[in-house]
């Protein structure tokens, strides 16, 4: 069996590396969510709840005072969220990536349209008016960066598998 590909045939959608980093993003999502019932005995603290979990690993406590496996099923909500996170930025980037695409194509046919038609007289085009709708539209974008920044660093191991995921999606080559 040949593993060559005929011409004309269309090329796997993303490389071999990129397939293993999603595989292993949804093995840890997995492995987060199994991890508590892979534990024996009591799998939450005394509490209960995700959010309890999230507040022992937040504030350095071991759970060794509910049970020598807690440790284990403590570390359960940041396994998830790494594999979450890679594997949502992953998904975001490869999104944004096409739609910027298929955008910069209609701005261009647009912008090709109204010099024509600005060429042969029948519109009068007010650039100067574009370039202040712009800047106002650059300046609310500049803006929602700064606060998803802010809430990506808060999550720092998370921040770092999305900013890992959302490069990976971002290339050109996957």
């Amino acid at each position: 069996m040949s593993h060559t590909t005929a011409p004309g045939a269309s090329k796997p959608r993303f490389p071999v590396w990129i397939k293993l980093l999603l595989a292993a993003s949804v093995v840890l999502m997995a492995g987060g969510l199994a991890m508590p019932f892979l534990v024996g005995g009591e799998a939450r603290p005394s509490g209960g709840g995700v959010s309890a979990l999230s507040n022992t690993l937040s504030e350095g406590g071991t759970g060794a005072a509910t049970g020598g496996d807690e440790p284990k099923s403590a570390w359960s909500p940041a396994v998830f969220r790494l594999g979450f996170s890679f594997f949502v930025a992953f998904v975001a980037a490869y999104a944004l990536r096409t739609v910027f695409k298929l955008a910069l194509i209609f701005a261009g046919f647009v912008a090709l349209i109204l010099f024509g038609l600005q060429y042969a007289g029948l519109v009068d085009v007010k650039w100067g008016a574009m370039e202040g709708q712009f800047d106002d539209a650059s300046g609310w974008i500049s803006s929602q960066f700064a606060s998803v920044k802010a809430f990506v660093t808060g999550y720092l191991p998370s921040g770092g598998a999305a900013a890992v995921g959302f490069v990976t999606g971002a290339r050109k080559g996957g």
